[in-house]
């Protein structure tokens, strides 16, 4: 969901047009059909939901945009699954080699490590190199340093959405949820790599609702978990793990320069789950958060309201993030 917020929002939406598009095709892009629960073993045999509908509402919000026609800076989060094969056409070499195309900065007090760096044989998420075959991380950005420029948007997001088990892969990807479910750190790294300073850079991190996932003794017994046991569990348990060390890690950046909205779900909430009722207790606890603490600190951080300004260099890189 969070690639399709941030391109409707980059690209002119406004929160409320936003909010309208989810409520009138989330039905339609969680629907199982009955042939399907009847024929695929309970989604064992292949993922739960159709690409159809789902591709259909990225189209309607962004068209044929390209990233490269994108005035905000976006980044958007996906795992490529097979850099030998997929996106054929675009692996060309990068205008530099660096960490998904973005400048490297690192630095010592005896000079720059940009060259050893490139001469180690590393993974393309790490390094750059589009002829190393194992699978990474990747990231489809509009930065002056991007090679996604003709990536339509679309794409991009699709990618990035194609939770595993939930969506079918898409293009040889699936959800950047795997690596960068919650994308702060993301955002601050590549921040870094375009050669802003730590202190320019402020992040306002939106979560979907802190669902209280967890396992009790009494549920897990001994321990001796297997495939079976764990099942849905695993995926849950690896998702949020990511979101919350990511959090952890922003915030010893950024200090009071991180701030998240990070409000706590009433009941444990599967990410698939459109109802209505869901949708209603959704939109309850939404209505809830208290924003004043939010407005303050973007008044001090980002010079909202204007009654501080924020430095110049940090007003540059406003850019939406998924």
């Amino acid at each position: 969901a969070g690639s399709f917020n941030v391109s409707a929002l980059a690209t002119g939406r406004t929160p409320t047009e936003l909010l309208n598009i989810w409520l009138n095709n989330a039905a339609n892009i969680f629907h199982e059909s009955y042939w399907k629960r009847t024929t695929t073993m309970d989604n064992t045999l292949s993922a739960a939901f159709d690409a159809a509908p789902i591709r259909d509402m990225a189209i309607s919000i962004v068209g044929q945009t390209t990233l490269g026609q994108v005035k905000k800076k976006i980044l958007i989060p996906a795992f490529n699954l097979d850099p030998s094969s997929t996106r054929k056409e675009e692996q060309k070499a990068t205008k530099s080699d660096t960490i998904s195309g973005l400048k490297p900065p690192i630095t010592t007090a005896t000079g720059d490590l940009t060259q050893q760096l490139l001469r180690m044989r590393i993974p393309r998420a790490c390094g750059g190199w589009s002829d190393d075959p194992r699978w990474f991380p990747e990231y489809f950005h509009n930065f002056d340093s991007s090679d996604n420029a003709d990536t339509l948007l679309a794409d991009a997001c699709l990618r990035s959405a194609a939770a595993p088990t939930y969506f079918p892969i898409y293009q040889g990807y699936v959800d950047g949820g795997v690596f960068a479910n919650n994308p702060s750190l993301a955002a601050i790294t590549s921040c870094i790599c375009e050669g802003v300073q730590l202190s320019d850079i402020c992040v306002l991190s939106l979560s979907t609702g802190n669902n209280p996932h967890h396992i009790p003794k009494e549920m897990f017994g001994d321990g001796n978990w297997g495939v079976y046991q764990w099942g849905m569990n695993l995926i849950n348990l690896l998702m949020d793990s990511t979101s919350c060390a990511a959090t952890h890690q922003s915030a010893c950046l950024l200090g009071e320069q991180f701030y998240r909205i990070d409000p706590r779900l009433t009941s444990d909430i599967d990410l698939a789950d459109s109802s209505a009722a869901t949708i209603d207790m959704l939109l309850k606890i939404a209505s809830e958060v208290d924003l004043e603490p939010v407005v303050e600190w973007l008044k001090i951080y980002w010079g909202s309201g204007g009654e501080t300004s924020a430095p110049k260099e940090r007003l540059e890189y406003d850019w939406m993030l998924l």
